[in-house]
């Protein structure tokens, strides 16, 4: 008992001294465009965290900006208010307007800044939402539009803009980091195939398990560690893609709406509890199975959170869904199929349960209740 309570002891310091730092914890989000076009003009609306733009991060390869080289910038930046942030994107709006390719067939458009918005009152410890409005003239002809942004301003979402034409028949898309958006016509809806919908909600779905879903990914190692055989894991995590499968699609349809603050907390209590489980009851039962189905029905919701940025194809709704639902079950297999390679050196061990079902569990316990920590005091 003892020499598990000293295991416990050590890797609770390894997470504390290596766990995700809580001063200025600000998590990278993908940058929103709206736009809209008319014959002879294009409007962006750019909602963004701009703080990471002045502060040169890379945001295609950084989720928090406290991994950045340039985190004390960043921190230095977000005490600016809102007055002096404005002032800065306006002294360098160069800058800012070089990382925004807009062009109309193989002509890149001139554009400028015509309205900065800062979100004002905004706690330290959370990002904070800037909006800048930026105009280009077209030129003469019916040349389509398209965007693109610098690779360092990292994956975002556009979304046409139009009232006069149904707003669930226009061009919603994610764009992956240093990728440019399909042609979108003047005053015009987009034509998209329900395949290239099907695949880019696919692709959005991998990438918001792998690597932006770092909680979900650690639940999953915690199903993993329960057991190396692959039967349990299988039946863990079909019951679990069940439930999560359910909750997001009603709550991307608005039938279900639960605060992400409410969230976000027991989303890390339940890595705290499989984890715990893990260890004092080491045996697969109904009991266990209802447990991982009602987690899965709040990670569910984590899900609808983030689908939520990228908002949903419109008229092709269900597709989309779809989509993006397959996506992260493929991004589950990816991160279980190395494990579960590993699992055939591990699973004959007549000690695996001590020297490696243990202090695993016990890690990723302690992670959980590190974010639950974080998210409910430290946020």
């Amino acid at each position: 008992m003892m020499k598990t309570l000293r295991r416990f002891f050590v890797l609770f310091v390894i997470a504390v001294a290596f766990g995700p730092n809580t001063s200025y914890a600000h998590e990278v989000q993908p940058v929103v465009v709206d736009i809209t076009l008319n014959q002879h003009q294009a409007n962006l609306d750019l909602a963004l965290n701009v703080e990471v733009v002045l502060a040169g991060i890379d945001a295609s390869i950084t989720q928090d900006t406290n991994d950045s080289a340039a985190a004390d910038q960043y921190d230095e930046l977000r005490r600016l208010d809102a007055n002096a942030l404005a002032q800065l994107i306006t002294a360098r709006d160069a800058v800012i307007l070089d990382m925004v390719q807009l062009s109309s067939g193989d002509q890149r458009l001139q554009l400028s800044i015509t309205d900065i918005t800062i979100e004002r009152d905004v706690d330290l410890n959370l990002p904070r939402q800037s909006r800048l409005s930026l105009s280009a003239k077209l030129p003469p002809g019916v040349s389509p539009v398209t965007l693109g942004l610098a690779t360092s301003l990292g994956a975002f979402v556009i979304r046409q803009q139009d009232e006069h034409l149904n707003p669930n028949e226009l061009y919603t898309d994610y764009i992956a980091a240093g990728q440019t958006s399909l042609p979108i016509p003047r005053g015009d809806r987009l034509e998209r195939t329900n395949l290239s919908i099907f695949g880019q909600y696919i692709q959005s779905g991998i990438a918001h398990i792998i690597p932006k879903g770092l909680d979900h990914i650690i639940f999953i190692m915690g199903l993993f560690f329960f057991s190396p055989r692959w039967r349990p894991l299988l039946v863990q995590v079909t019951i679990f893609t069940l439930a999560h499968s359910c909750t997001l699609a009603l709550a991307t349809l608005g039938w279900v709406k639960v605060s992400a603050t409410v969230v976000e907390p027991l989303i890390a209590l339940s890595i705290v509890w499989i984890g715990v489980e893990n260890i004092i009851r080491p045996k697969i039962g109904a009991a266990r199975l209802a447990v991982i189905f009602t987690f899965g029905l709040l990670h569910g919701l984590g899900f609808a959170f983030v689908l939520g940025e990228v908002g949903l194809a419109g008229s092709a709704f269900a597709i989309s869904l779809v989509g993006f639902n397959i996506g992260v079950e493929i991004g589950q297999l990816l991160v279980l199929m190395p494990c579960v390679l590993l699992g055939f050196f591990f699973r004959s061990h007549q000690r695996y349960h001590q020297r490696v079902e243990i202090p695993a569990s016990m890690l990723i316990a302690l992670t959980g209740f590190y974010w639950f920590i974080e998210r409910v005091f430290l946020s």
